[in-house]
Order: structure tokens, then C-alpha cells, then sequence
């Protein structure tokens, strides 16, 4: 099967609350696993993940070096997700592709792709989860 009739099988037997909640779930969890599994340095990558719905936001603020920032914010932008927006999660350091490329020891085998390459199973897992409820 592929990653979109996987998808598809286990949506179609969701509730749309239920849905909902599983969406929202699941873009918390790829956002933490991005944030964690990003390099480290002085913070300010870690940091400068940003969470935004509909459109995505581009800035920098390299004053920000705790990874406290982006989880606070991908937690606030999560809860007011409605189920059918569109969920961005962005980066715009200036080394960021370089990162997700592997030049770091940290994350050789960078971020981001790890994490979609892990989001049929978190979809899965969160929607087992909202089920049980």
C-alpha cells in the first residue's frame, strides 16, 4: 500500500472531532521531533523554528537561543488549529539547508526529512490514541 491509501483507510474511519484532534496531535509531535532533533549550536536554531497556519513565517530572531521558544509557540499555533488549515513549520536561519543536508554531527541525516518519513506512523499512532478516547 502507499503512504496515501494508508492514510486514506485510516481517515476515512475517524470522526471529523476526532480528526481534528489527531491533526493537531500530529503536527505537535512532528514539531517536536524536529525541534529536538535539530543541531544544537548555540540555540539559535533550535529556536528559530516557527509555527504558523496558512501562511508560512519566514523571520529571524537570533536573540532566541532556548528551544523553550519554539516549543511554546508550535504548542499555542497547535491548539487553534482547526483541522483543515494548513500547518507551516519554517526555519529560515541562513544555514538551515545546510543542516538538513548533514553538516552536523548532531543530524547527519538532517531534520525534517526524518520526521515526514516518520509521519504516517505518528498519524497512525495518534489516531489509534483518539480512538481509545
Amino acid at each position: 500500500m502507499s503512504l496515501t491509501s494508508d492514510l486514506r483507510r485510516i481517515v476515512a474511519n475517524i470522526k471529523t472531532e476526532n480528526l481534528r484532534k489527531v491533526y493537531r496531535l500530529s503536527m505537535n509531535d512532528i514539531g517536536n521531533q524536529i525541534i529536538t532533533s535539530s543541531p544544537r549550536d548555540q540555540g539559535t536554531f533550535q529556536a528559530n523554528w516557527l509555527s504558523a497556519i496558512n501562511t508560512g513565517d519566514y523571520s529571524i530572531d537570533e536573540t532566541k537561543t532556548s528551544v523553550t521558544d519554539s516549543q511554546g509557540r508550535l504548542t499555542a499555533t497547535v491548539s487553534t488549529l482547526d483541522g483543515f488549515e494548513e500547518f507551516y513549520f519554517t526555519n529560515s536561519m541562513p544555514y538551515d539547508q545546510k543542516l538538513e543536508d548533514g553538516h552536523s554531527k548532531f543530524a547527519p541525516s538532517g531534520m525534517v526529512k526524518i520526521a515526514v518519513n516518520d509521519f504516517p506512523q505518528i498519524f497512525a499512532k495518534n489516531a489509534a490514541l483518539v480512538s481509545r478516547l
